[in-house]
Order: structure tokens, then C-alpha cells, then sequence
């Protein structure tokens, strides 16, 4: 399996992110993951990328031009403000501090306090977990999700998951 990201702003990923998704992932029994930057060309896509269009199609044009028989999944880091916070608050509206596209990319650019948090968030639904608060009402926790401190609940800061979070990730990599 294999998780590229891409910081659009310098300094933008956390530390420990790497680190504790790989806690996440070896709990739901998940294998190794290779995780690594985006490779040059797609770094410069990136960087060149209007705001305007679809940003998913960079990666498939990217898997297009290079015959690949896997999507790569992005992370894609950046400071509040920049052209990926606004295109994805144009897109998701209620992102405040990150979002998932509905493809092979998901955008965090939360505060610093809640980068950790948010980029392990947003990277969760790239493995298509969803989230353990009410559309609605982002307010009230999912019946399933037992953990007050879920990362995957509305505006927690925390590395932790739930029981719900780990079933969807088994159920990935029985397809895997």
C-alpha cells in the first residue's frame, strides 16, 4: 500500500503524523504502508495547479501519463488561506480545517495546535473511513463511535480511534 503527501507550505506536516498513522493502520491489522513525498512532477502540478479545477485530476492525468495500475493516494498539507483552503471550502463548504475531496486526495490546513489531529483525519477517508459525527449536525457523535476522543469526531484534537474507525480498516484489508 502506498500514501504520498504533498506540503504545499513549508513545515506544514506534523512530525509524528507518519508515525501514528502507522499506529492506526498496525491496530485495524493493516500490513506495511509505504508512505513518501510526491515524486517531482507531480510536486510541480501541484504548484502549478490553478485552484480552479478539479484537483483530483492531477493525480489521474498523472496516473494516465505514467501508465500506473494504482491510484495514489494524497495528502496534501497547506497553511489556512492558501489556494487548497479555499478551493476546498468552495468544494466541501463546512471544512474548517481540512477535507477529503471524494478521490485520491484530501487537503488539511488547520491551525497548528490541530495539524496532527486534522492530517490524521483527512488521511483516514483516503482508506475510506468516514467520519463518526452527524452530517447534520457536526455536533452529535455517530451511535457507533464510542470513543469521545475519536480523530474521526468533529473538531477533536486527539490521535485516537474508535472501535468503528478500526472495523472499516479491517474491512479494507480484507480487500486489499
Amino acid at each position: 500500500m502506498k500514501l504520498f503527501f504533498y506540503e504545499a507550505d513549508e513545515n506544514t506536516l506534523a512530525s509524528e503524523w507518519a508515525v501514528e498513522l502507522r499506529r492506526i493502520l498496525s491496530k485495524a491489522g493493516l500490513g506495511a504502508i509505504d508512505i513518501a513525498p510526491v515524486d517531482e512532477e507531480l510536486a510541480v502540478a501541484f504548484n502549478q495547479w490553478d485552484g480552479i479545477t478539479d484537483i483530483n485530476s492531477l493525480v489521474y492525468h498523472y496516473v494516465d501519463d505514467h501508465n500506473l495500475d494504482y491510484i495514489p493516494l494524497v495528502l496534501v498539507t497547506s497553511n489556512e488561506g492558501s489556494k487548497y483552503h479555499a478551493y476546498s471550502k468552495q468544494e466541501v463548504g463546512v471544512a474548517d480545517w481540512g477535507c477529503w475531496l471524494a478521490g485520491p486526495i484530501s487537503v488539511a490546513y488547520s491551525t497548528p495546535s490541530a495539524s496532527l489531529a486534522t492530517q490524521l483525519h483527512e488521511t483516514l477517508h483516503l482508506f475510506n473511513v468516514d467520519d463518526c459525527y452527524d452530517k447534520d449536525n457536526q455536533c452529535l457523535p455517530k451511535a457507533q463511535c464510542a470513543d469521545e476522543n475519536c480523530v474521526m469526531r468533529y473538531g477533536k484534537v486527539s490521535n485516537q480511534v474508535c472501535s468503528s474507525v478500526l472495523a472499516q480498516l479491517r474491512a479494507l484489508s480484507s480487500n486489499i
